[in-house]
């Protein structure tokens, strides 16, 4: 067993770092979901995974009028995203913060039907707007002013600036579950 030297910077891999435009891109087009956090009345976080949208500039959200974030989101119009990386590629993840607004009528349906579009099949469409687009009546819009990303590559680094070997840390961790 390798016994590694101490570092000047032991947590350096878990500081999180402005994220790379180009990679955020990549990350962010893939179909997988958010993690959406806003602010209770206690001040306790509220944590909703969701479908969304990112058009370069915002993040879209469908949702319902009556959900606990929406209902946080008009009192208190700030929230955290969290986008987690695929499984099948190193762990990673991307966040975002900043003010959010809530569209309504029309414009909302639109929107809305753009964010399951990236999810759903014609036919899975169509059965969504059946049953769930009547009761996703507001779009919750995010305004990023704060970026984070991080991926294992990084804390990789910091262990082979350790003095330990790729071969040794490989065996060091589970394989993510599928």
């Amino acid at each position: 067993m390798t016994t590694a030297p101490q570092t000047t910077a032991p947590h350096a891999a878990f500081k999180t770092q402005p994220a790379d435009p180009a990679w955020t891109e990549r990350l962010l087009a893939r179909r997988t979901y958010a993690v959406i956090g806003t602010e209770n009345p206690d001040g306790s976080v509220h944590m909703t995974p969701l479908m969304y949208a990112f058009d370069g500039e915002v993040f879209l959200f469908e949702s319902n009028t009556r959900t606990r974030k929406v209902r946080n989101l008009t009192a208190r119009p700030r929230a955290r995203v969290l986008v987690q990386g695929p499984t099948d590629e190193p762990e990673s993840w991307v966040s975002a913060a900043g003010p959010t607004e809530i569209v309504t009528g029309q414009q909302a349906q639109e929107l809305n039907a753009t964010i399951v579009a990236r999810y759903a099949t014609e036919a899975g469409r169509r059965g969504w707007a059946a049953t769930m687009g009547p009761l996703d009546d507001v779009t919750i819009v995010l305004h990023p002013e704060r970026w984070w990303s991080w991926d294992i590559g990084a804390t990789l680094q910091v262990m082979l600036d350790a003095g330990y070997t790729e071969a040794e840390v490989e065996g060091w961790f589970h394989p993510l579950d599928p």
